[in-house]
């Protein structure tokens, strides 16, 4: 019972500090840009801080408070709804995080980054220790801020359900109240229905969640500035750098998707969009992060091998180097495992040639059918609604022509992002974004007619189809619980006696043999530790070097 109301009260903390920092950009705009606001702040302070101090309990704190301290002072207005969404947000934590496991790559890799942020600053090099330590996210720093020993530790797992709560809730506001714009009524129904079935398993959460929504929300921004009378576009391209910043520090495929914004640039106002102050900052977060990449892998981005520097005493060896690191991803990416037994090829001509596209046709192409299949479904029943319930005419005005040649230009876009992924990177959880986009944008495209012809108040009767994936989200959630006959939170900590000490001073550990995660600890851990590497100290900071 103590530690439902540890887990209970750590969670509210954490959803009001960062809610503290994100009214600080604007407490008017809607619940998702406010903590993603908040959350961006959060995490920018922890990587600037990193630089020069590990982020201990008492660093933790101070900066916890300080959002306090701003909501605080902020004479934020409190609803009662705000009641219904911080109850929606702990049942959704409860729902996801019982009986439930991390996403195997945030035991290996992802915790164990948290664990060396709140260990040592920044290391020359670490990623020499594990090669995954130089893909990992901006959430590892947003999420070394929120785990202390004073709060539960499951709070490392707080960011991604706030993150899937609030958008599941951006996305049914925005049904229940659009007066103006169906095509994002639609969206808004499909996005949300598939992030509550496809990803309403904390397990698939993992680095992926945070940056498949965000494409989203953006996407959904640029869809609703469609039916304003205003020209917003002007406004929206500010979000242009700070996009660019989190897709570059999430998850560097979606980088591509940042193109989008030719849409709605005004290239004639240029002048003025660089006369605003306010782009400079995600400009100055980002050459940190290059930075911060640099210390840390030797590479401006790791591991593309020609942004990086071979000269310097922490270059990467062994398999983090970073021509290897490339090479290999990107050969288990395109099915290296799937290929038949008697192939004999090098990775680097696997890569190269076309040789791939018919393995991971036979394996990975049916099985992102089967993650895109929910989708499908959901476009099925929606075309059979529109079927039975449109009009005989148009009931509204609807500029369908300057909308389709909109949806388009999106598409289109989009479809670069999607030929990139493919060519070079074709896992699913690489590119979620431009496949679930460019199929809700097909069907909007070629069913603008009976978009035209519904009513608003028969449109938003899907919001029933949201009220059904939320059903289905918490039963198969409730089924896994069932299943294992107790409620308990994943394992997130593993005692002492289970890591093998190889270096006291610097508290770097391994753990016992046939192990290959960490989880988080109070210590530097990985099971990827090079035979032989040298640890140096030079000017209060660390070296990992051949």
């Amino acid at each position: 019972m103590i530690e439902y109301f540890f887990f209970t009260f750590s969670y509210l903390i954490v959803l009001s500090s960062l809610y503290g920092y994100g009214v600080l950009i604007d407490k008017k705009k809607d619940i998702f840009f406010i903590f993603l606001s908040g959350y961006t702040i959060i995490g920018s302070i922890a990587l600037v801080l990193h630089f020069f101090f590990p982020l201990s309990n008492t660093l933790s704190i101070i900066i916890i408070s300080i959002g306090l301290l701003i909501l605080l002072f902020k004479k934020i207005s409190f609803k009662k709804i705000y009641l219904y969404y911080f109850i929606f947000f702990l049942f959704v934590g409860y729902l996801l995080l019982g009986a439930s496991e991390h996403a195997i790559d945030s035991n290996m890799y992802h915790h164990p980054y948290v664990s060396y942020i709140k260990t040592e600053k920044i290391i020359f090099g670490i990623t020499n220790l594990h090669s995954r330590f130089g893909h990992i996210s901006f959430l590892q720093y947003a999420q070394s801020i929120f785990v202390n020993d004073f709060f539960s530790k499951y709070s490392i797992s707080f960011i991604n359900i706030i993150f899937f709560g609030t958008f599941i809730v951006y996305c049914f506001e925005i049904v229940i109240s659009e007066r103006k714009n169906k095509v994002l009524i639609i969206f808004a129904v499909f996005i949300s229905c598939y992030t509550l079935i496809k990803f309403g398993r904390y397990r698939e959460f993992g680095n992926d969640l945070i940056p498949f929504l965000i494409s989203n929300y953006l996407l959904l921004i640029i869809i609703k500035n469609f039916s304003s009378k205003k020209n917003r576009n002007e406004n929206i391209s500010y979000y242009f750098p700070f996009y660019v910043f989190l897709t570059v520090t999430h998850k560097i495929s979606y980088v591509f998707s940042s193109i989008i914004f030719i849409t709605i640039i005004n290239f004639k106002n240029l002048d003025k969009f660089f006369k605003n102050k306010i782009i400079f900052f995600p400009i100055i977060l980002l050459l940190v992060w290059f930075l911060k990449n640099y210390i840390e892998t030797s590479c401006i981005i790791y591991p593309i091998s020609t942004l990086c520097f071979e000269n310097i005493s922490w270059s990467l060896f062994g398999l983090s180097d970073s021509t290897y690191a490339m090479t290999s991803a990107e050969a288990w990416s395109k099915g290296w495992i799937d290929k038949p037994k008697n192939f004999q090829i090098s990775m680097k001509d696997f890569n190269s040639s076309f040789n791939w596209v018919n393995i991971w046709f036979d394996k990975h192409f049916i099985k992102i059918l089967e993650k895109v299949s929910p989708l499908i479904i959901l476009i099925l029943i929606v075309k059979i609604y529109f079927l039975f319930f449109n009009e005989n005419k148009s009931i509204s005005h609807f500029d369908k022509y300057n909308i389709r040649n909109r949806l388009i230009k999106l598409l289109v876009l989009i479809l670069i992002g999607l030929t990139v992924w493919f060519l070079k990177s074709p896992l699913f959880r690489y590119g979620a974004f431009y496949i679930i986009a460019s199929l809700i944008l097909v069907f909007l495209i070629f069913d603008l007619k009976s978009i035209e012809k519904i009513s608003y108040i028969k449109l938003r009767n899907l919001k029933y189809l949201i009220f059904i994936s939320f059903v289905f989200f918490v039963f198969k959630n409730l089924d896994r619980q069932f299943k294992v006959n107790y409620f308990s939170f994943p394992l997130t900590e593993l005692s002492d006696k289970n890591y093998i000490i190889v270096n006291k001073e610097y508290n770097l550990v391994k753990p016992k043999k046939n192990m290959i995660v960490c989880y988080y600890s109070n210590y530097i851990c990985s099971h990827m530790l090079p035979e032989n590497f040298n640890l140096i100290e030079k000017n209060n900071y660390l070296f990992i070097e051949k």
